[in-house]
């Protein structure tokens, strides 16, 4: 419990201190002239290091301490705050409740982890440095909570506070059009909130019996393995989901957010946020209507080959690497939730390991990117090539990238793609078949980036005097290869604990 609690607690403490601290005033004229100054706000960054250092600790703690097959959540506590009376002898209690088991704790360790990396290797602009820092503590301690809640009213007031962060962040650090970019955000994760509390608020309903409304999931759990939910409960929680994760039609909102965003929102988005809706699916739809998701299932599996596949298309026509790695996102989530649709222990293991490979392709991508960015003020396809020339380390690390997101094996993304289509031939050959070709489309535009980008001819002759990545730049980037190494190398202690979870999921197959 102390380690869940001082992990969660710490980035939120932090935020609190950001905004309560005032801010130094710069001194930056010297005689008349205008002194560029860089270091008068870094104390609000070293806030968010040594708050996200302190989780991160916490994490590795938490893996050690976890027991598995455990049919508990494990370093539960709970605060109750007041009960009311919904009418009809009906009540529920409100109260803030965390626990984490075997499919939490993953994403839980994954936004961890990205939100540390975060803060050492993304610097904004010197006047957005306190606004940055802490609305993106906030973001990272609502999302830690999203995947830590055990309670409906405690993932509830998570989700909202990830949708508000998210939104002033993309519009504090956004480009051009960053306030078309938060509105979108807004609007579309907005609807995807209501749709999924609908849903979630049906389930309790479902549940009701003797005027109590359950909120806990381990009760609601209990109680819905003898009762039936109404199909649109399912379906409300499937809409939510397909906006939460930009799932093909509703889409739109992420490329552009991903396209105006800075490296560190747009890490948090696409390493981050956007698992949060497959998340929901396995939980609440997976977990507590599992008729339901076995009646919709071929519906699932169809959602997610169409957005396999049209993404994988789109990220090859892309211009520039935002828009291939925004694409390539989508691309993976949609291979995952046709993992989801085996409702096999496989599929989900495989969906489990492409999330968490997802998140970490996407930063490694992104955080290589923007030292390009830096240099070149431009990710413009057109405007790059031959860089393995005057950039080797950022041309190796961008290589590496592409070798995981196209599944590589000894990666985690290829033990994610593979249990997922060995699972989807077990129960749906045929959209297992044309999955594999959404991987084939994978390979071929991630090397063709990578052709473009680092093999081809030198376009422009002022390329060549570009400085490389420093060793300050580098790091984050070695250590985000070394966790896809390790989860490809050693998946068994991941898997472990992760089945720990799927063994208790209702009408699981093998």
């Amino acid at each position: 419990m102390a380690f869940l609690l001082l992990a969660l607690i710490t980035p939120l403490v932090a935020s609190l201190l950001v905004w309560l601290l005032p801010a130094s005033s710069p001194s930056n004229n010297v005689q008349g002239l205008k002194q560029p100054h860089r270091s008068h706000e870094d104390h609000f960054i070293w806030i968010g290091r040594v708050a996200m250092s302190i989780s991160f600790l916490c994490m590795f703690v938490l893996w050690i301490k976890m027991r598995l097959l455990s049919d508990v959540y494990q370093f539960a506590f709970s605060f109750r705050w007041f009960q009311f009376s919904l009418g009809f002898h009906q009540h529920w209690t409100l109260r803030i409740a965390y626990g984490l088991d075997g499919l939490s704790l993953p994403l839980f360790s994954l936004a961890v982890l990205l939100g540390w990396i975060i803060f050492f290797a993304v610097r904004p602009p010197g006047e957005q440095i306190r606004a940055y820092t802490g609305w993106m503590l906030l973001a990272l301690f609502a999302v830690m909570s999203s995947f830590a809640a055990i309670d409906l009213l405690t993932f509830i007031l998570s989700m909202e506070l990830t949708l508000l962060a998210g939104f002033f962040l993309i519009l504090r650090q956004g480009k051009e059009q960053h306030w078309d970019a938060a509105l979108q955000f807004l609007l579309y994760r907005g609807l995807a909130s209501v749709f999924i509390i609908l849903a979630l608020l049906g389930l309790a309903a479902a549940a009701s019996r003797g005027g109590l409304w359950p909120a806990s999931y381990a009760v609601l759990s209990a109680v819905l393995f003898h009762h039936s939910v109404p199909h649109i409960v399912f379906l409300a929680l499937f809409i939510g989901v397909l906006l939460e994760e930009a799932f093909v039609p509703l889409h739109s909102w992420f490329p552009n957010a991903m396209q105006d965003a800075g490296a560190g929102v747009a890490v948090l988005l696409a390493g981050i946020l956007t698992k949060t809706g497959l998340y929901a699916l396995i939980r609440f739809g997976v977990g507590m209507m599992p008729q339901d998701a076995n009646d919709y299932r071929l519906l699932i599996a169809t959602v997610g080959i169409i957005n396999l596949l049209y993404a994988a298309f789109a990220a090859w026509s892309a211009k520039d690497w935002r828009r291939l790695i925004s694409f390539s996102s989508i691309s993976h989530m949609g291979l995952a939730l046709f993992a989801v649709a085996t409702l096999r222990q496989t599929g989900m293991l495989g969906a489990l390991f492409l999330l968490v490979s997802s998140g970490l392709v996407s930063a490694l991508f992104l955080l290589t990117s923007e030292g390009m960015f830096k240099r070149l003020h431009s990710l413009e396809f057109s405007r790059l090539g031959g860089l393995s020339k005057s950039m080797p380390i950022a041309s190796g690390f961008l290589l590496f990238a592409a070798l995981g997101s196209l599944g590589l094996p000894l990666t985690s993304s290829f033990v994610g793609e593979f249990q997922s289509i060995f699972s989807g031939f077990a129960v749906l050959p045929g959209f297992a078949f044309v999955a594999l070709l959404g991987l084939l489309l994978s390979a071929i535009y991630s090397l063709n980036a990578i052709r473009k980008t680092t093999f081809g001819p030198v376009l422009d002759s002022t390329l060549m005097q570009l400085a490389d990545l420093r060793w300050l730049e580098s790091w984050p980037l070695a250590l985000l290869s070394l966790f896809l190494l390790l989860l490809g190398i050693l998946p068994n202690p991941f898997a472990q604990v992760a089945l720990s979870a799927f063994h208790h999921l209702r009408a699981l197959g093998g």
